[in-house]
């Protein structure tokens, strides 16, 4: 099929990227077959009209939690430790039905946003089945955890092998659409061993390992109360960190540690409100700049982040991170670490990330205000602290349209939310009446 998005504003994210008013894209398959401002040189059998809009590459959600979905605004107003704590034992006590519909409701939700492809941490492979029905891209990352530092084991009902063995059987069923990494949740909820077994096997089947490191101060001075080394020594003298390393934060390093991460390949994804909800140190994105460190944006998991909006990201980054603090972090800038960025970090960026004449077609469009001044400039700047998710209107991934005028053509997401509502309306309504029938 070919479908022909026409007289839109083409924002490519391409390096020296051409700025392309009233140009059109043609899709063939699921490739970009041609960019340009004439009559494209085949005839489309769909024809979308993007007027008004820009015409740019999905987002890339480079480090999500789907699982949490389900407890979303229940713990707020505490440090990073602190909601662990109280978070950790609800999230690894949830139900499959938890799992399921907290998969789905974030799923539809990111798509909606625009976002056309997401690393997701949680660890029953339900988010990739999901992922693959409603049509995104997604790349499991599941994280193993031993025993968080207040003593709260978790039981691992696999190991890490047969955790791989499982994700890439449900993987080849979706093969191109979906992958998988081995990830490790962090230096002070994983034993060294298990980091090691984690990294081994990422090794073996030739994909990315990933962990929560850089975080928070605490994590950086519990390795070196229990090991006696700095962070970044005691990961690399584990052999842990490379360039098929995705570490997720980052917000504790300065220019030593981050231009020494450079040096080794490590990817670092930025989470811009979990760290200002949790307490987290203000990441330093302009010497992530400097460093030329390979970086994505991601929203983290609704429980610390509220949601899946990735222009909320891009809003609090520019406002927090941008040009007041660090005059480098242009919403250009933020704008390639939503996109070819958070491919780049998932080894994904010679397929997606950016349009380009023979890379697949992950295509959004997204309507911008009326405006005097179209320029590049004015256009980065109104989409990065201008755009909410209600101004997508088409979302295709794979060349395949999922979201036409705002509305899905991959699933019935009214009945499926209608169904998540009625789950939990249930759940709500057996806890009250468990409370009644112990009221005297």
């Amino acid at each position: 099929m070919r479908i022909l998005i026409e007289n839109g504003i083409i924002y490519t994210c391409e390096p020296n990227q051409p700025f392309l008013i009233g140009y059109s894209l043609l899709i063939e398959g699921d490739r970009i077959a041609w960019i340009g401002d004439g009559i494209p040189p085949l005839p489309p059998d769909l024809r979308m009209d993007a007027r008004h809009q820009v015409v740019m590459p999905g987002l890339v959600n480079a480090h999500t939690h789907t699982g949490a979905t389900f407890l979303r605004g229940k713990f707020w107003g505490l440090s990073l430790m602190e909601w662990l704590e109280q978070s950790s034992p609800f999230l690894e006590s949830k139900t499959f039905e938890d799992s399921q519909y907290s998969s789905w409701a974030g799923v539809l939700e990111m798509a909606k946003s625009g976002i056309t492809c997401f690393a997701d941490s949680s660890r029953t492979g339900l988010n990739i089945q999901i992922a693959a029905e409603v049509g995104l891209r997604c790349v499991a990352a599941p994280m193993l955890v031993d025993e968080y530092p207040w003593g709260y084991q978790v039981p691992r009902a696999e190991s890490v092998k047969e955790m791989a063995e499982r994700l890439a059987a449900i993987t080849e069923q979706f093969r191109g659409l979906v992958s998988f990494s081995i990830g490790a949740h962090s230096p002070y909820a994983t034993l060294p061993f298990t980091l090691q077994d984690a990294k081994k096997v990422a090794q073996q089947w030739g994909v990315r390992f990933c962990l929560h490191f850089g975080e928070h101060p605490y994590e950086v001075a519990y390795v070196r109360k229990q090991y006696g080394k700095d962070l970044v020594d005691w990961l690399d003298g584990l052999k842990l960190l490379d360039s098929n390393t995705v570490g997720f934060h980052g917000n504790v390093f300065e220019e030593q540690d981050l231009n020494r991460l450079r040096e080794i390949g490590v990817n670092l994804v930025c989470c811009p409100t979990n760290g200002a909800l949790l307490g987290c140190p203000t990441p330093n994105l302009s010497a992530w700049g400097r460093a030329r460190i390979k970086a994505g944006l991601g929203t983290d998991g609704p429980l610390s982040s509220g949601g899946f909006n990735p222009w909320a990201e891009l809003r609090l980054a520019g406002a927090i991170l941008g040009w007041s603090r660090f005059p480098e972090v242009t919403p250009g800038h933020l704008l390639k670490m939503a996109t070819i960025g958070g491919a780049s970090v998932w080894g994904l960026d010679r397929e997606i990330g950016s349009l380009k004449v023979g890379k697949k077609a992950d295509v959004i469009t997204v309507i911008i205000p009326p405006t005097k001044y179209i320029d590049r400039a004015t256009v980065e700047s109104m989409l990065v602290f201008g755009t909410t998710p209600r101004d997508v209107t088409n979302v295709l991934v794979d060349g395949r349209v999922i979201i036409q005028n705002g509305k899905f053509t991959s699933v019935p997401e009214k009945s499926i939310l209608e169904d998540i509502y009625r789950y939990y309306d249930g759940i709500r309504n057996n806890l009250s009446n468990r409370r009644d029938a112990h009221e005297p």
